[in-house]
């Protein structure tokens, strides 16, 4: 429910008294798309039996691409029916629109309903390829609503940043014998919004080693002196645009990436992870997750990656990944409170020469 208008003025400030002007507030009710219904004033009208009826404005149905229907939909007076400005989905109305039917302001595009399309291209067409980029919200507008395309943004860069260091993946039987962190680079990840205009940089890592094989020592006291590694990372394969879905690792926060249609498997780059979907590119379960020293249930811990991105360096641990989220988090309620989208998206930058296959000695580094 929004509320419309203000009350009058103060009648004197040395009183301090206050009149209030009955009338004057207009509130709208909603249905679940966001649709304005029906408009009441703050009056009550009273009826027999000392009951009382709301003060009904104005109602609206729509067909739905957001045509009003006729006989289901009035303004209560002549003065409302070109002064109130809202209606389909809450957005704000032209009465003057293409061949004389209402046009709806979306923000970065106009919205013809007579037409159920939008009259410009969709601001996130490369995120929707096999679509139409003048189609209203993927020609579902039963259950969806088209946003304005003012969403959050994450992009994850493809130019190392420096070195960090990561766990080593392996069974746990194998803990004690063989290095506990390898070292791999570090890149950006940046955060922002079409709302706030602020800019966040935070470290991810994006390589994802995982022990292959021991070489045992030539030494009589040697259990291994070098270790093969693979690197499970994902890199993305065709489409490197992704949005989100909020998850929690080891109960912090997270974000789990989907494709545009919402599918947990993602197309990748080939290389040796065993946890790929069998004969298949595919990479599941892809997140951006904790990274470094963290504490779970009391205990330090030390995050590894099977294809993920870990927050590293200043952005490590429990403190970094609730900083990293709170930050996405306000910013979609700041898109939220301004009626704009507050999708998250992920573009994850492609890299060149990823280094799928190295050797580390005891102490994580590799070896020549």
């Amino acid at each position: 429910m929004r509320k419309l208008g203000a009350g009058a003025a103060p009648t004197s400030a040395a009183t301090a008294y206050f009149a209030r002007s009955l009338g004057q507030k207009q509130y709208e009710l909603t249905d679940h798309l966001g649709n304005v219904r029906a408009l009441l004033s703050d009056i009550k009208r009273p009826e027999a039996g000392g009951t009382y009826k709301p003060d009904l404005l104005a109602y609206y149905g729509y067909y739905p691409f957001g045509m009003l229907q006729p006989g289901r939909s009035a303004p209560a007076n002549a003065s409302l029916a070109g002064g109130y400005r809202y209606g389909y989905n809450g957005k704000e109305k032209d009465n003057n629109g293409e061949f004389g039917l209402t046009n709806y302001d979306y923000g970065f595009r106009i919205f013809n309903p007579g037409l159920g399309r939008f009259l410009s291209v969709d601001p996130h067409e490369y995120s929707y390829p096999n679509i139409s980029s003048f189609v209203f919200a993927l020609n579902n507008p039963i259950a969806a609503v088209d946003d304005d395309g003012r969403d959050v943004h994450i992009v994850i860069g493809n130019k190392p940043m420096g070195t960090t260091r990561i766990r080593l993946v392996a069974a746990r039987s194998l803990r004690g014998s063989i290095p506990v962190t390898v070292e791999v680079k570090y890149y950006n990840m940046t955060v922002t919004d079409d709302v706030t205009g602020k800019t966040s940089v935070y470290f991810v890592t994006r390589d994802a080693p995982e022990l292959s094989r021991i070489h045992e020592s030539i030494l009589p006291f040697g259990f291994g002196d070098e270790f093969d590694v693979i690197n499970t990372s994902f890199e993305p394969r065709g489409n490197n645009k992704y949005k989100t879905v909020s998850t929690e690792v080891d109960a912090l926060g997270a974000y789990a990436l989907r494709t545009q249609k919402g599918s947990e498997n993602l197309p990748a780059q080939p290389n040796d992870s065993p946890h790929r979907k069998r004969g298949k590119n595919i990479a599941y379960g892809v997140q951006i997750h904790v990274g470094g020293t963290f504490k779970y249930k009391g205990e330090t811990m030390e995050s590894g990656s099977e294809g993920c991105f870990t927050c590293t360096k200043k952005d490590a641990g429990n403190e970094g990944i609730t900083n990293f989220v709170e930050d996405v988090e306000s910013r979609r309620a700041e898109n939220r409170k301004a009626g704009k989208g507050s999708r998250l998206d992920v573009t994850i930058k492609k890299r060149s020469g990823v280094e799928l296959k190295w050797r580390v000695d005891r102490d994580g580094e590799k070896v020549k």
